[in-house]
């Protein structure tokens, strides 16, 4: 388990549970022991309550990334002492959840899913699977996240309604032509 953290915004506490094991790598013909550690489910206390909830119902799946998706809020009072406070409203989460390489392994090697909760890890949703990298998200206005990827060698960007979790719309990006660098060695 790590160090416990306080989610902004809300009354939840998170700690995470990750996995170590001893790799072998071969960097220059030799093999060395790596220790690596993996990610595997988020636990969520409700600082009041002292309730708690598991991200996910087995530690089976590798967890690769996890951002907070903060709405700022402004404050009635208008006073130059009071500051507008940003608030977590969702949690979106990559995360591998089967051998789509057939190396008998599950982790960043594989497809992912990108997927989201509330901020304190409820809901969880899948919204899009088999991605081959996330590249990043901006939050656009009160109720969507737009959030970019590579699906099957193309680049992607959805749109996300956060209030249900679900993509209203994906398009294509198209990129330039590169065969005239690639004839130039560039």
């Amino acid at each position: 388990m790590s160090e416990p953290e306080y989610i902004k915004g809300t009354r939840s506490i998170l700690l995470t549970l990750s996995s170590f094991e001893n790799v072998t790598v071969p960097p220059d013909n030799s093999y060395t022991q790596v220790l690596s550690s993996s990610v595997r489910n988020y636990l969520f206390i409700d600082s009041q309550s002292r309730q708690q909830h598991w991200l996910l119902p087995t530690n089976e799946n590798v967890i690769l990334h996890r951002e907070l998706i903060f709405r700022e809020s402004h404050l009635i009072s208008k006073t130059d002492s009071e500051i507008a406070k940003p608030n977590a409203i969702a949690q979106l989460y990559v995360l591998t959840k089967e051998d789509t390489n057939n190396d008998d392994l599950i982790n960043e090697l594989d497809l992912a899913t990108l997927a989201l909760s509330t901020a304190d890890g409820k809901d969880f949703t899948t919204a899009i699977r088999h991605i081959e990298q996330y590249i990043g998200s901006v939050f656009i206005d009160p109720h969507y996240l737009l959030v970019f990827y590579r699906k099957s060698d193309l680049f992607y960007s959805s749109m996300i309604d956060l209030e249900n979790f679900t993509v209203v719309s994906k398009q294509q990006i198209s990129l330039p032509s590169m065969t005239l660098a690639l004839r130039q060695g560039v």
